[in-house]
């Protein structure tokens, strides 16, 4: 059995599993050389052992990189944790010395706080406990017939003033005002939500992010763009894993688990979509949510489900952007 070959100034060379004498296979190198005039050489070299060791190598490698990385993962999950945590309790200390004082402006400033950090513990193990659950297969999406644009409009909206803090623009467009496909409303929701989030948190000051709904051939595509921090060929190859070394690194400039992308990604392979992502040299970076081969349908065919108002989609808004610091 022939693996490969090579050909190089007369010199071949092929590695082949051959079938020993006692019914064992083992792995050559076979090497045809010039040998004087007219002559050839072949050099027949088992291999097996050698091969056997690199995989074992191999193996182990990725094995302790793949727990180096755990390691830091669930560092990074207690730092996520005990975070918030130090500050809600420091806060409610501070609470009762401005009761002892009656300054309830104190009292109101620290409640702010308060709600914000325990938001990010939300956030933070809403997002653990679903990796495990998509890890071993536990989430199923619950699919119905929504106007996606409607559904993508509404979280903009909402988001927009969490965005705005940061001093950047959201511009939202759509080929039509309504596109009737089959979806799961609280997948995509978060989906949105989690991809605006991050172009907030490696945005910048007067920076843009656009919105955009394109009906292409049978796909519909909800492509997100900002002009923020390039993300790197590195992190490209990483970016959507749930132990990843760009997820897991510690020198951001913003607060997260690293999860979030992972999630997003799963969740649209469960409706059978994708989650892309294509980086500019100097524009930004762009998100693609694609709906593959989907049907398109009318009004008249749509769920009667109750599609979220401002104020209800305000709550998973409030969450999402919870651990960014503006």
């Amino acid at each position: 059995e022939t693996d490969s070959k090579k050909n190089c100034d007369n010199q071949y060379y092929r590695q082949a599993v051959l079938k020993s004498s006692t019914g064992r296979f083992i792995d050559v190198e076979i090497y045809l050389l010039p040998f004087e005039k007219k002559s050839k050489l072949i050099l027949i070299r088992d291999v097996t052992l050698i091969n056997r060791t690199r995989k074992v190598n191999s193996y182990l490698e990725k094995h302790f990189q793949e727990e180096y990385v755990k390691r830091d993962f669930f560092s990074n999950i207690s730092h996520e944790l005990r975070t918030p945590i130090n500050v809600i309790f420091s806060a409610l200390q501070l609470n009762d010395i401005y009761i002892s004082e009656c300054n309830i402006n104190g009292v109101c400033k620290n409640n702010k706080m308060v709600k914000q950090n325990c938001l990010r513990l939300i956030r933070t193990i809403n997002n653990f406990i679903d990796a495990n659950k998509i890890s071993e297969g536990f989430i199923s999406p619950d699919l119905h017939v929504f106007n996606v644009v409607e559904i993508v409009e509404n979280i903009a909206q909402a988001a927009n003033k969490h965005i705005k803090k940061a001093g950047i623009e959201l511009i939202f467009d759509a080929e039509r005002e309504e596109i009737f496909i089959e979806l799961d409303k609280g997948f995509l929701e978060r989906i949105v939500l989690n991809i605006l989030s991050n172009s907030v948190k490696y945005g910048k000051i007067g920076g843009e992010i656009l919105i955009n709904i394109i009906i292409k051939d049978n796909n519909i595509l909800i492509v997100i763009e900002n002009n923020g921090q390039i993300i790197s060929e590195e992190e490209q190859q990483y970016m959507f894993e749930k132990f990843s070394k760009n997820n897991m690194a510690f020198n951001r400039t913003q607060e997260g688990s690293g999860l979030g992308l992972y999630i997003s990604k799963s969740l649209m392979e469960l409706q059978g979509g994708t989650l892309t992502v294509e980086v500019g040299n100097e524009k930004g970076n762009k998100f693609i949510i694609t709906y593959n081969d989907v049907r398109i349908f009318n009004e008249e065919e749509s769920s009667d489900l109750y599609i979220s108002s401002l104020n209800e989609i305000m709550e998973k808004v409030d969450i999402e952007f919870s651990d960014i610091t503006i």
